[in-house]
């Protein structure tokens, strides 16, 4: 069965998941800076995030 993926657009060259400007983690996580709710994408982060190699 094949499954079903959103692409998602990714400018950290640095990441392990990143290829060709999109990132290819099986999943992919997103959480506020802090503990405040966020209201704009400055005020987000990748928690997916893992150095590459």
């Amino acid at each position: 069965m094949e499954v079903n993926r959103i692409q998602v657009k990714c400018g950290v060259d640095t990441c392990n998941f990143y290829k060709n400007n999109y990132c290819h983690a099986n999943s992919i996580e997103v959480n506020p800076q802090g503990s405040m709710k966020s209201k704009t994408s400055d005020e987000t982060q990748c928690t997916t995030f893992i150095p590459s190699r």
